[in-house]
């Protein structure tokens, strides 16, 4: 009877312990998270365009595709300068530091990152 309850022990310490190495492994690095923001940066600025070219005014719809273009050139290297990660080995957090504060906005966990709904409804205002 000890020897079942000994084996289930190791057992689930060794699956425990295998669990740990995937996450070790699969932990998303640093432009992972970057490139997952800039996907989301890409998508409104994308949907933006969108909006703004539905005017009747040929000027305004060339102004505004002008403009998202601009913004889209510089949302590279905005992201790369206000965008951190936070890596802790099995685990990470996607940050955004912007006028002297820091937010987290993401994690990754087994090759993912997952941005949190209230920085996406934020990015939307």
């Amino acid at each position: 009877m000890k020897e079942k309850s000994n084996n289930r022990q190791l057992i689930s310490f060794l699956i425990f312990g295998l669990l740990i190495i995937v996450a070790v492994l699969t932990n998303p690095n640093e432009n992972l998270h970057k490139s997952k923001v800039k996907k989301l940066f890409y998508s409104q600025m994308e949907n933006e365009l969108d909006k703004g070219l539905k005017s009747n005014n040929k000027w305004a719809d060339a102004g505004s595709a002008i403009g998202i273009s601009v913004g889209m050139a510089f949302t590279d290297k905005l992201i790369d300068n206000i965008v951190t990660v936070d890596n802790y080995v099995v685990f990470s957090f996607t940050n955004i530091s912007w006028k002297g504060n820091q937010k987290t906005i993401g994690y990754g966990l087994f090759g993912n990152v997952i941005i949190l709904d209230d920085a996406k409804k934020l990015l939307r205002k």
